[in-house]
Protein backbone atom coordinates (compact mmCIF):
# COMPACT_ATOMS: atom_id res chain seq x y z
CA UNK A 1 0.00 0.00 0.00
CA UNK A 2 2.74 2.45 0.93
CA UNK A 3 4.35 2.03 -2.50
CA UNK A 4 1.20 3.34 -4.23
CA UNK A 5 0.82 6.88 -5.51
CA UNK A 6 0.87 9.73 -3.02
CA UNK A 7 -0.76 12.14 -5.42
CA UNK A 8 -4.46 12.80 -5.87
CA UNK A 9 -5.86 10.85 -8.84
CA UNK A 10 -7.29 14.01 -10.40
CA UNK A 11 -7.14 17.78 -10.10
CA UNK A 12 -10.12 19.94 -9.06
CA UNK A 13 -10.84 20.99 -12.63
CA UNK A 14 -14.47 22.05 -13.19
CA UNK A 15 -14.12 21.88 -16.97
CA UNK A 16 -13.09 18.23 -17.16
CA UNK A 17 -13.29 15.77 -14.26
CA UNK A 18 -15.74 17.84 -12.23
CA UNK A 19 -17.82 19.25 -15.09
CA UNK A 20 -20.90 17.27 -14.04
CA UNK A 21 -20.61 18.36 -10.42
CA UNK A 22 -20.13 21.99 -11.46
CA UNK A 23 -23.29 21.79 -13.61
CA UNK A 24 -25.28 20.26 -10.73
CA UNK A 25 -24.01 22.95 -8.36
CA UNK A 26 -24.81 25.80 -10.75
CA UNK A 27 -28.34 24.44 -11.08
CA UNK A 28 -29.02 24.90 -7.36
CA UNK A 29 -26.71 27.82 -6.49
CA UNK A 30 -28.26 30.97 -5.05
CA UNK A 31 -26.32 34.21 -4.60
CA UNK A 32 -23.35 32.33 -6.07
CA UNK A 33 -23.36 29.92 -3.08
CA UNK A 34 -23.79 26.18 -2.75
CA UNK A 35 -24.37 24.58 0.66
CA UNK A 36 -22.89 21.11 0.32
CA UNK A 37 -22.46 17.88 2.23
CA UNK A 38 -21.37 14.39 1.23
CA UNK A 39 -22.05 10.83 2.26
CA UNK A 40 -22.73 7.32 1.11
CA UNK A 41 -25.70 4.98 1.36
CA UNK A 42 -24.73 3.70 4.82
CA UNK A 43 -25.22 7.25 6.12
CA UNK A 44 -28.32 8.04 4.07
CA UNK A 45 -30.48 8.89 7.09
CA UNK A 46 -27.97 11.48 8.29
CA UNK A 47 -27.72 12.94 4.80
CA UNK A 48 -31.50 13.13 4.33
CA UNK A 49 -31.80 14.74 7.78
CA UNK A 50 -29.16 17.31 6.75
CA UNK A 51 -31.03 18.19 3.54
CA UNK A 52 -34.34 18.52 5.39
CA UNK A 53 -32.82 20.84 7.98
CA UNK A 54 -31.05 23.01 5.41
CA UNK A 55 -34.18 23.38 3.32
CA UNK A 56 -36.83 23.58 6.05
CA UNK A 57 -35.03 25.31 8.90
CA UNK A 58 -33.25 27.86 6.73
CA UNK A 59 -35.53 28.00 3.69
CA UNK A 60 -32.53 27.57 1.42
CA UNK A 61 -32.87 25.83 -1.92
CA UNK A 62 -29.15 25.70 -2.70
CA UNK A 63 -28.32 22.46 -0.87
CA UNK A 64 -26.38 19.82 -2.80
CA UNK A 65 -25.23 16.37 -1.74
CA UNK A 66 -22.05 14.95 -3.20
CA UNK A 67 -22.98 11.26 -3.16
CA UNK A 68 -20.01 8.97 -2.70
CA UNK A 69 -21.85 6.00 -4.16
CA UNK A 70 -24.57 5.43 -6.71
CA UNK A 71 -26.99 4.01 -4.16
CA UNK A 72 -27.15 7.24 -2.18
CA UNK A 73 -27.50 9.28 -5.36
CA UNK A 74 -30.42 7.10 -6.46
CA UNK A 75 -32.12 7.41 -3.06
CA UNK A 76 -31.77 11.19 -2.99
CA UNK A 77 -32.96 11.50 -6.57
CA UNK A 78 -36.02 9.42 -5.67
CA UNK A 79 -36.71 11.85 -2.82
CA UNK A 80 -36.31 14.89 -5.08
CA UNK A 81 -33.14 16.07 -3.31
CA UNK A 82 -30.31 17.62 -5.32
CA UNK A 83 -27.41 15.21 -5.61
CA UNK A 84 -24.42 14.40 -7.77
CA UNK A 85 -23.04 10.86 -8.15
CA UNK A 86 -19.32 11.07 -7.39
CA UNK A 87 -18.74 7.31 -7.11
CA UNK A 88 -16.42 7.13 -10.13
CA UNK A 89 -14.24 9.89 -8.71
CA UNK A 90 -14.13 8.13 -5.32
CA UNK A 91 -13.15 4.91 -7.09
CA UNK A 92 -10.17 6.64 -8.68
CA UNK A 93 -8.56 6.90 -5.23
CA UNK A 94 -7.94 3.12 -5.36
CA UNK A 95 -4.79 3.89 -7.34
CA UNK A 96 -3.35 5.81 -4.38
CA UNK A 97 -1.97 4.81 -1.00
CA UNK A 98 -5.35 5.66 0.55
CA UNK A 99 -7.03 2.27 0.35
CA UNK A 100 -9.74 2.63 2.97
CA UNK A 101 -13.10 3.97 1.79
CA UNK A 102 -13.20 6.58 4.57
CA UNK A 103 -9.82 7.89 3.46
CA UNK A 104 -10.93 8.30 -0.13
CA UNK A 105 -14.20 10.04 0.66
CA UNK A 106 -12.59 12.41 3.14
CA UNK A 107 -10.13 13.56 0.51
CA UNK A 108 -12.55 13.52 -2.42
CA UNK A 109 -15.07 15.83 -0.73
CA UNK A 110 -12.45 18.56 -0.47
CA UNK A 111 -11.28 18.28 -4.06
CA UNK A 112 -14.94 18.50 -5.08
CA UNK A 113 -15.38 21.69 -3.04
CA UNK A 114 -12.20 23.13 -4.57
CA UNK A 115 -13.52 22.31 -8.04
CA UNK A 116 -16.66 24.31 -7.33
CA UNK A 117 -14.54 27.25 -6.18
CA UNK A 118 -12.57 26.94 -9.42
CA UNK A 119 -15.94 27.00 -11.23
CA UNK A 120 -16.64 30.41 -9.66
CA UNK A 121 -18.95 29.30 -6.84
CA UNK A 122 -18.72 29.93 -3.11
CA UNK A 123 -19.06 26.76 -1.03
CA UNK A 124 -20.25 26.18 2.51
CA UNK A 125 -19.31 22.54 3.10
CA UNK A 126 -20.39 20.72 6.24
CA UNK A 127 -20.48 17.13 7.36
CA UNK A 128 -23.96 15.65 7.35
CA UNK A 129 -23.78 15.59 11.15
CA UNK A 130 -23.74 19.42 11.23
CA UNK A 131 -27.47 19.96 11.57
CA UNK A 132 -28.75 23.41 10.61
CA UNK A 133 -31.22 24.77 13.18
CA UNK A 134 -31.12 28.33 11.79
CA UNK A 135 -29.68 30.07 8.77
CA UNK A 136 -25.96 30.70 9.26
CA UNK A 137 -25.34 31.67 5.64
CA UNK A 138 -25.76 35.44 6.19
CA UNK A 139 -22.96 35.30 8.78
CA UNK A 140 -20.55 33.76 6.30
CA UNK A 141 -21.59 35.90 3.37
CA UNK A 142 -21.32 38.99 5.55
CA UNK A 143 -17.62 38.55 6.21
CA UNK A 144 -15.23 41.21 4.87
CA UNK A 145 -14.21 40.80 1.24
CA UNK A 146 -10.64 39.83 2.18
CA UNK A 147 -11.87 36.71 4.02
CA UNK A 148 -11.53 33.90 1.50
CA UNK A 149 -11.50 30.81 3.74
CA UNK A 150 -13.14 30.16 7.09
CA UNK A 151 -12.38 26.97 8.99
CA UNK A 152 -13.66 25.61 12.27
CA UNK A 153 -10.92 25.16 14.85
CA UNK A 154 -10.42 21.77 16.49
CA UNK A 155 -8.18 20.13 19.07
CA UNK A 156 -7.43 16.98 17.04
CA UNK A 157 -5.16 15.63 15.65
CA UNK A 158 -2.62 16.49 18.29
CA UNK A 159 0.45 17.04 16.07
CA UNK A 160 -0.88 20.28 14.51
CA UNK A 161 -2.13 21.40 17.92
CA UNK A 162 1.36 20.96 19.36
CA UNK A 163 3.09 22.70 16.48
CA UNK A 164 0.55 25.47 15.64
CA UNK A 165 -1.70 25.72 18.68
CA UNK A 166 -4.78 24.52 16.82
CA UNK A 167 -6.08 22.07 14.27
CA UNK A 168 -8.91 22.31 11.75
CA UNK A 169 -12.24 20.52 11.67
CA UNK A 170 -12.41 19.61 8.00
CA UNK A 171 -16.14 18.96 8.29
CA UNK A 172 -17.14 22.63 8.39
CA UNK A 173 -15.52 24.97 5.88
CA UNK A 174 -16.47 28.08 3.93
CA UNK A 175 -14.63 28.80 0.68
CA UNK A 176 -15.07 31.93 -1.40
CA UNK A 177 -14.49 32.18 -5.11
CA UNK A 178 -13.32 35.67 -5.98
CA UNK A 179 -11.50 36.98 -9.02
CA UNK A 180 -7.85 37.41 -8.15
CA UNK A 181 -7.80 34.96 -5.22
CA UNK A 182 -9.79 31.99 -6.57
CA UNK A 183 -6.67 30.05 -7.60
CA UNK A 184 -5.14 30.62 -4.16
CA UNK A 185 -8.14 29.07 -2.42
CA UNK A 186 -8.10 26.09 -4.80
CA UNK A 187 -4.35 25.65 -4.27
CA UNK A 188 -4.76 25.78 -0.46
CA UNK A 189 -7.29 22.95 -0.56
CA UNK A 190 -5.27 20.94 -3.05
CA UNK A 191 -2.11 21.34 -0.94
CA UNK A 192 -3.99 20.16 2.14
CA UNK A 193 -5.15 17.07 0.24
CA UNK A 194 -1.62 16.40 -1.04
CA UNK A 195 -0.25 16.64 2.49
CA UNK A 196 -3.01 14.33 3.67
CA UNK A 197 -1.82 11.69 1.23
CA UNK A 198 1.33 11.50 3.34
CA UNK A 199 0.00 12.01 6.84
CA UNK A 200 -3.71 11.12 6.91
CA UNK A 201 -4.36 7.92 8.89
Amino acid sequence: VQSRSRRAPHAPNPDTVYAGLAAAARAVARDNLVVMTSGDFDYRELVVNWVIHVTRKTGRTNALVYAMDGELHAELTRRGMASYDGSALVGAWNSTCLQRHVQAVRMERHLAAAALVAAGLDVLYTDATAVFVRDAVPYFMGQPAEVQVMLQRDDWPQDPVRSMGTSVNAGFIYLRSREGSRSDVVRLVQDAVDRGLIEFY
